[in-house]
């Protein structure tokens, strides 16, 4: 039972944090107040580089929907 409870939080919150990625590839600045800021707590820079393109946020939002499969896939 705890094993099945743990698979279904891990997907939850995998899936929330791949949810996230897709919005910030959609132009979404949460939670910041704009794209320097969200660069600046996300990717941790400073310059002028900003956030990764839009394919890389989305491209990481699918490995992380993979991810979140996983432990309700082996659980059954």
């Amino acid at each position: 039972m705890l094993m099945t409870v743990t698979a279904v939080l891990f997907t939850l919150i995998t899936s929330l944090i791949a949810l996230i990625h897709i919005a910030w590839g959609l132009g979404s600045t949460w939670p910041a107040r704009d794209p320097a800021d969200l660069a600046a707590r996300v990717v941790g820079t400073t310059d002028d580089a900003g956030m990764p393109p839009a394919i890389a946020c989305h491209g990481v939002a699918i490995v992380l929907f993979g991810a979140a499969s996983l432990p309700l896939v082996a659980r059954g």
